[in-house]
Order: C-alpha cells, then structure tokens, then sequence
C-alpha cells in the first residue's frame, strides 16, 4: 500500500516542479567530481528575478544536482611571505655621541658592504643618538614590495624603554626618515618589544637610529623580518556596454538599461569632447516602479586628456539593478562612452547522476540552492580552494519552458466559493420558505 501511495504521488511531485524558462548545454565530460561553471553575460541576462537566484543545474534525466553560487570572496586568495633580512647593530654610549662603523654583509652577491651610518638632526636636543642599526633591504636582491609589507621588528632590553626610533634610507638620508613605535609585549624580563612598520619603497639599506637620554642596558636587536601579504583575484571580470543609450542633453540626464540582474562593481566614463567639468551622479533601480537610489558620485573631466582620459568609481557592492541613471552637472554636451565592470560569478555543482549536465534559468520563483554553506565549507577541506576545481563555460541558450514560463499566469476561477455561496444563499432561500408557510399558517 505504502509503494502504491509513493507511485501515485510522484508524478503529481514531477509536475509540481517549477518549470524554467532557458537552458544551456554544459561540457559533456568534465575532468573532476566538484565543477565550476561560469556565470557570463548572456547566462545572467537569462535570469529573470532580480536577485538572480531562478537558476538550477540537472543532469541527463532532469534530476536537481547540488550546487550553489560561490561567495565573492572565495574566489581571492591571500598569500602571505615572511623574509629574515640581515642587520649589523651598534650601542653607543650616550656621553660619545659617535657611532662606530657598523659592518654590514648583504647576502645577494656575497659582498662586504662597509658604511658609515648616517648622522642624522636630533629629534630634540635632550635626546641624544644611543643606538643605530643598518638592516639589508629584500629589495636589494630584485624583490618588489606587495599590496601590504611592513617590517617587523623584536627588541630586548634588560629594562623599560623610552626611546625614540627612526627609520630611514641609509644610502639616501635627505630621502626622510619615519617614526617608529616601540610596543612592550608582556611583563617578562629582560623586555620585549616589538615594532610595526608599512613600507611603500624598498632602498638598499635601512638605517634605524633609536635616541634618548641614557644608553638602555641591555638593548639588543634580535630580529628584523620583511612580511608581505598579497591578495590574488582569481575571479574574472567582464566590460558591459550598454546596446541602448537614452541621452537628455538639456536635462543633463542619460540612461540606460542592462539585459538582467548583472553584478556590477564599478562603472567608467570617458569622454573625448574639449574642456568638460562635470560632477556626474549614478542612480539606479531594480524595476522601472521603484525610486531611484543613489550609487555613486564623480568628476568627468577632459582639461588634461593624457593624465586623466577617463574617469571610473567603484560602487563599494555589487550592485544587480536593471535600470540605469546618470545627471551631471553642468550638463553635457555628447554623450560619454559608459562601460561597466561586471563580475564573473561561479557556480559549483557536483557532478551527480549522468552526463550531459544542463543550466536552466528564468523563472518567476528562487531556486532552492542545494548545496549548504556547511558543505562547501567541506568541499573546501576535501578538495582544496575553489579555483583549483575545473572551470566550465555554458553553451549557447536554448528554449526550455519558453519565456511563457515569466509571465504571472491569471488568476484561477474560485469556482469552490462560488459554489458555496450559491449553497448557502439556496438554503437562505428554503430556510425563509419554510419560515413563511408557518407564519401563514
């Protein structure tokens, strides 16, 4: 009885399924058990709800396979580097007031270099120089600073320090020199202390002088490490041009309309005509009924074509609008090129039941994604970072359920209500009959 049941509810089950409006043919033969397929232009244009989430992934038979769209931050990798630079140290006793030669040995050629720390303008003239070192640059063997590199600094001391330390090009003292903050790590003696400090250039040798009143006993520089951390997108983008643009000269407004919930990050403005000044404010809008808000905000200018031919501004999100609004002010006098930067996002799906695998897009509901956030979290674990996975394009769109599928349908005839107020006024109709005989009567 319980299979009987079961087979005379799964085809109402098969039928209740949302039915989607596109469909794109994915690679027959994937080389790999998690997949990612590529979200391009023309796969997002297919969707038709505004958080573009009317999407699913089926395999041969038309069974929902797992999968979910990947975070925007899964696809960046953070590569950190850590270098010991060599350094030679010199304390100096405060009543001298002269540094030694400090001998410095560089290890990229296998050379001596011997140098004269630089004599540096007191920071005050109660302080006095007690103390100098001279650290090798990584730059001096090719190396190029990253996104984020500092220098690291540990110090010893058998007692508190009030120091004052700077840093500087050895090599090039009227280049400037830049404070540096001792921090006391814990209570344990002799002191730690250890210093931060970014960097923008790397010179062939850094001078770090440290000035104060006594000679601190005990000072020691134990290390000085060169630490970079770069950022690595391996998310593509995409330049989307708009096909038609609506330009109100007089008004100073231009709009424009996407083809579907695009994810767009920055837009760019360029313009060729002579002597433009122009303070533009980007609007935009999911559906034509909504109020127009407010995204961004920037200066388009041609006074200096070589330095600045075009203007561009990040809008801080991603932003799925279809609708589009630029005003500027003063107005313009022609149209400006617009182009958009438009994130590539990925989807992931595990290549379950049999091959070929299709996308389906368009439909006026969500899709469930069936794919938690805790199990890619274990994907993760399992098979290394996500750009590591193979990586699918989709094929051209092809009709599915057709764009009927979009439309709201009409709203059904309730012809149960109807039928039972028909009822209810018939036995109104009877009960008043039957009252009516008996009053007669």
């Amino acid at each position: 009885m319980l299979a009987l049941a079961l087979a005379c509810l799964w085809p109402a089950a098969v039928a209740a399924a949302p039915q989607l409006a596109w469909k794109f043919g994915i690679e027959d033969r994937p080389a790999g058990s998690v997949l990612r397929l590529a979200m391009d232009e023309a796969v997002v244009a297919s969707l038709h709800r505004d958080d573009g989430r009317d999407w699913q992934i089926v395999d041969a038979r038309g069974s929902v396979v797992a999968a979910v769209r990947l975070p925007e931050n899964a696809l960046v990798e953070t590569v950190s580097k850590s270098q010991t630079l060599t350094f030679e140290q010199s304390l100096i006793e405060a009543d001298a007031g002269v540094s030694l030669p400090l001998v410095l040995e560089l290890s990229h050629d296998q050379t001596r270099l011997s140098m004269q720390a630089p004599r540096r303008p007191l920071p005050d003239d109660r302080l006095k120089l007690v103390f100098q070192a001279l650290i090798a640059s990584p730059g001096a063997n090719g190396a190029e600073p990253l996104d984020s590199s500092q220098l690291r600094f540990s110090l010893r001391a058998n007692h508190d320090l009030q120091l004052e330390c700077y840093l500087g090009n050895a090599r090039d003292p009227a280049a400037g020199t830049a404070r540096v903050h001792l921090h006391r790590q814990g209570d344990q003696r002799p002191r730690l202390y250890q210093a931060r400090h970014s960097v923008v250039s790397l010179p062939e040798v850094w001078d770090l002088a440290c000035y104060g009143r006594d000679t601190p006993s005990g000072l020691n520089l134990e290390r000085v490490s060169f630490e970079q951390r770069q950022r690595i997108e391996h998310r593509q983008n995409s330049t989307v041009r708009p096909d038609q643009v609506w330009f109100e000269q007089d008004e100073g407004e231009i709009r424009f309309d996407l083809p579907g919930p695009l994810p767009i990050q920055a837009i760019q403005l360029a313009s060729t005509a002579p002597g433009v000044l122009s303070q533009v404010r980007i609007q935009s809008r999911a559906q034509p009924e909504h109020a127009w808000r407010d995204r961004a905000q920037m200066t388009l200018s041609t006074l200096d074509m070589e330095s600045a031919p075009a203007a561009g501004f990040s809008l801080g999100s991603i932003v799925r609008d279809r609708h589009w609004r630029l005003l500027a002010s003063p107005g313009l006098s022609d149209l400006p090129e617009i182009k958009l930067d438009m994130i590539v996002e990925e989807i992931v799906f595990l290549a379950q039941g049999e091959g070929p695998w299709r996308l389906e897009t368009g439909s006026r509901r969500p899709m469930r994604q069936t794919l938690s956030d805790d199990l890619l979290g274990e994907l993760i674990e399992r098979r290394g970072q996500p750009w590591s996975w193979p990586r699918l394009s989709a094929g051209p769109r092809e009709v599915h359920g057709g764009s009927d599928m979009l439309v709201e349908p009409p709203q059904p005839i309730p012809w149960q209500r109807y039928l039972l107020w028909a009822l209810l006024v018939l036995g109104a109709l009877i009960v008043s009959g039957l009252a009516w005989k008996l009053l007669r009567a």
